[in-house]
């Protein structure tokens, strides 16, 4: 009768810790946007893995448009850099700055992607971040991704 009990209390503790990390969004993501069709973060272990392949999905010279739509559906936050962000920018690395206007680049993107839980931190630990330049016509001229430490 003992061992039933303690049987009982081990498979219900078991489907407990199941249902909660089954229900995390994060551990979905985390675990099964590897199989998925398409880009996400999670098929690459490098930074410069995942460039490649968005490069390769959106070649230098194409629209951005399709390239923020690639890395929404993948979970970032894609933002434009404001004006002021590009002034400073402008103001504590001049000679950075004026090369890349000199190169025909308009605007930056920055996205984000995190989907580190603070339960689940041994799953995913990691930041991903990408810088995209932009020049005439919304063509990308340049696709860099980070990745890092979240916490």
């Amino acid at each position: 009768m003992k061992i039933l009990k303690q049987k009982n209390l081990t498979t219900s503790l078991l489907l407990t810790a199941l249902m909660l990390f089954a229900s995390t969004n994060q551990a979905n993501a985390n675990m099964f946007n590897k199989f998925r069709k398409g880009f996400y973060f999670e098929k690459y272990n490098t930074a410069e893995e995942a460039t490649n392949a968005l490069l390769e999905l959106h070649p230098i010279g194409s629209d951005v448009e399709g390239l923020i739509k690639t890395l929404e559906g993948a979970g970032a936050v894609v933002t434009e850099e404001s004006e002021k962000d590009l002034e400073n920018y402008k103001k504590f690395y001049p000679k950075e700055y004026s090369e890349w206007r000199k190169n025909g680049n308009l605007k930056t993107y920055r996205a984000s992607y995190d989907k580190a839980s603070p339960f689940f931190v041994f799953i995913n630990y990691l930041k991903w971040s990408s810088d995209i330049w932009v020049g005439k016509d919304n063509k990308i001229t340049s696709i860099k991704v980070h990745k890092n430490r979240a916490y």
